[in-house]
C-alpha cells in the first residue's frame, strides 16, 4: 500500500540499537533527475507530497532517507527501547490516509513518519510509547501491510490487547505537519525519538497464574484459586460474547442480577460508553414476531450497549450512557432474532471489584 523505491540500508552507528542508521536511496532508481534536487538544501523537511526525493547528503555525497521511511522497509524491533529520527522522512501514512488507503478513522497523522516492524514473541498485550525531542510523536499500531490501524493517537501509550504469538505488527512514528520542531530541523540529530515496545504476557484459560510479573489471564477469564491450593485462569461466565449469559425472552419481562464483585474484564467499547469499564454480557433471543426490546436498570452510573448477533463492534445497534437515576435503552425489532446486551459497570470503581455498588438488577422486556 505504501510503496517506495528499492532501498539499501547502511548502518552508521549502534547507539540505541539503530540510532544512526540511514537508508540510502538511489534517485536514478526512482526515475528522478539528481540535478533537479540540487536546490542548496531547500527541499530539506519541506512539506512532503509522498513523491519527493529528499536531497540532503551523507558524507559521500549521496542522498539519504530516514531509516524505515516506508512500510515495506520497516525496521525490525523486539521488546525494549529503540531510538531513531524523523529527519528527511516522507509522509507516507499521511498520504495513504488522505487517499483512504488505510482503515484508520480519526488517525491524526499528517506529517513525516517512519515505520518499525514488531513480531509478537508470545500471546501478549502490546503497548507502544514514544517520546520526542521537542515534539509529541504520533503513534499508530497497524497490520503488517499498513492497511489498517488497531490504535492511533498522540501523547498517550497505544495498546493492543490479546495479540497472538507470531503476529506481525507495523508501528508508525510521526510528527505533526505544523510542529515547530519540524520547521526548525536542519540535520539528522533533529526530530529524534525514542520508542518503547512492551509485551505483557497473556495467560491462557486453565494455566497457572498469580506469580509476580507473570502477566494477566486472557480476556474472559480471571485468576482464581483452584482445588490444589494454587491459582489458575478460570473462565468468567458472562464476561465475553463467547461466555455470555443466555436469555430467552417471551411475553413476560425477565430480570437478570449483576454482581460487580465478579471479576468481569473491560473487553468491549460502545459508541456512548465502555472505555475502561468492566462489563457483563447477556445474549438475548426472542421468538416473538417483533416489537420493542427494552432493557433498563435503576442502578446509578450503569451504561447499556446493544450489538447485533455477530457481536462485533461494527454491529452496534443502541447505546445509553449512565444516569444518576438509572439507564434505559430501547431497540425496535422485526420478527424473531437476537442481540448481545452489555451492562457496563460504573467507571468510578477505584477498587475494581464493584464494592461501592453492590449487586443490582437489569430488566429485559419485549413490548409489542
Amino acid at each position: 500500500m505504501l510503496a517506495s523505491c528499492d532501498v539499501d540500508a547502511r548502518s552508521g552507528g549502534s547507539l540505541g540499537g539503530w540510532r544512526a542508521a540511514w537508508v540510502v536511496v538511489a534517485l536514478a532508481a526512482c526515475g528522478s533527475d539528481p540535478a533537479a534536487s540540487n536546490d542548496g538544501g531547500a527541499s530539506k523537511n519541506k512539506e512532503p507530497t509522498g513523491n519527493d526525493e529528499l536531497a540532503t547528503s551523507t558524507g559521500d555525497g549521496g542522498p539519504v532517507q530516514a531509516a524505515g521511511d516506508v512500510c515495506a522497509a520497516a525496521l525490525d524491533v523486539r521488546p525494549g527501547a529503540h531510538e531513531g529520527s524523523l529527519y528527511n522522512a516522507a509522509a507516507d501514512l499521511a498520504a495513504a490516509l488522505a487517499a483512504d488507503g488505510v482503515d484508520a478513522p480519526g488517525c491524526p497523522f499528517d506529517g513525516p513518519d517512519v515505520f518499525l516492524r514488531h513480531t509478537v514473541t508470545a500471546n501478549a498485550d502490546v503497548t507502544v510509547t514514544a517520546q520526542g525531542e521537542g515534539f509529541v510523536p504520533l503513534v499508530a499500531i497497524l497490520d503488517a501491510g499498513c492497511t489498517a490501524s488497531f490504535a492511533c493517537g498522540a501523547g498517550l501509550p497505544m495498546s493492543m490487547l490479546d495479540v497472538a504469538a507470531g503476529t506481525e505488527l507495523s508501528l508508525a512514528i510521526g510528527v505533526a505537519a505544523d510542529a515547530a520542531a519540524l520547521a526548525a530541523a536542519v540535520g539528522p540529530d533533529d526530530l529524534r525519538f525514542r520508542v518503547d515496545v512492551v509485551e505483557r504476557q497473556v495467560i491462557a484459560t486453565g494455566q497457572g497464574c498469580g506469580l509476580l510479573g507473570q502477566g494477566r489471564c486472557e480476556t474472559g477469564s480471571a485468576c482464581m484459586p483452584d482445588d490444589l491450593g494454587g491459582s489458575r485462569c478460570t473462565q468468567v461466565p458472562g464476561d465475553t460474547c463467547a461466555s455470555a449469559t443466555e436469555l430467552l425472552l417471551d411475553d413476560a419481562p425477565v430480570v437478570v442480577s449483576v454482581d460487580p464483585a465478579v471479576p468481569y474484564s473491560d473487553a468491549h467499547q460502545h459508541p456512548c460508553a465502555g472505555a475502561r469499564r468492566r462489563d457483563r454480557v447477556v445474549h438475548v433471543q426472542w421468538p416473538a414476531p417483533g416489537g420493542t426490546l427494552v432493557v433498563s436498570s435503576t442502578a446509578a452510573d450503569v451504561a447499556l450497549g446493544v450489538r447485533g448477533p455477530g457481536c462485533a463492534a461494527t454491529e452496534a445497534l443502541a447505546c445509553a450512557s449512565e444516569g444518576a437515576a438509572g439507564t434505559r435503552v430501547e431497540l425496535g425489532v422485526d420478527g424473531p432474532g437476537g442481540a448481545f446486551v452489555f451492562v457496563e459497570l460504573p467507571a468510578d470503581d477505584p477498587a475494581g471489584d464493584g464494592s461501592e455498588l453492590g449487586p443490582f438488577d437489569v430488566e429485559f422486556a419485549l413490548v409489542p
